[in-house]
Formats: structure tokens, sequence, C-alpha cells
């Protein structure tokens, strides 16, 4: 699996929106989003895979990630992400 890297957030942008417009798949899928759909199967393996992208569960935010850009996310905007416990109070 290709990892993608980007040394600033503007860069991560213009990443993501062409692997988002190549792949026709989100980056990162909300909690709410995903646990609501038939892709909520990912809770029990830690991830899944949707139209040939893999995703895995960042268990702080519950968001689905693309593994492949989990780096970005991590580096970039898991801190602007709402973490799993203030969305369940």
């Amino acid at each position: 699996m290709k990892m993608y890297k980007a040394n600033s957030k503007e860069a991560a942008d213009l990443l993501i929106d062409k692997l988002s417009t190549k792949d026709g798949v989100p980056f990162v899928m909300g909690f709410d989003y995903w646990i609501n759909s038939q892709l909520s199967v990912a809770r029990y393996y830690g991830g899944m895979t949707y139209n040939n992208v893999h995703y895995q569960i960042d268990w702080d935010t519950g968001d689905l990630v693309r593994s492949d850009c989990y780096d970005l996310y991590v580096k970039f905007y898991k801190n602007d992400r709402p973490k799993l416990e203030e969305k369940n109070a």
C-alpha cells in the first residue's frame, strides 16, 4: 500500500482532493456517518475496504480514515476532530 506524504496542510489538502476525485471515495468518514450504515462492520475488524480503498478506524475520534493517508490525518487533521467521548457526552 502506498503511503502519501505532504509537508504542509495545503499540500495535504491538494493531495486528498486529488485522491478523492480519482477514487470517488472520501478521505475520512465521521463516526456518526459510518456507524449507522453498511460500513458499521468496520467496528468489528478495525477497518474495511470500500470501493477498493482500505479504511481503518482511529479509535480516539471514531473516524474511518483511508489507510494510505492515515499519517496525513494524524499530522494535519486529527487535532481538529472531536474526540469520541465528547460525541457521546
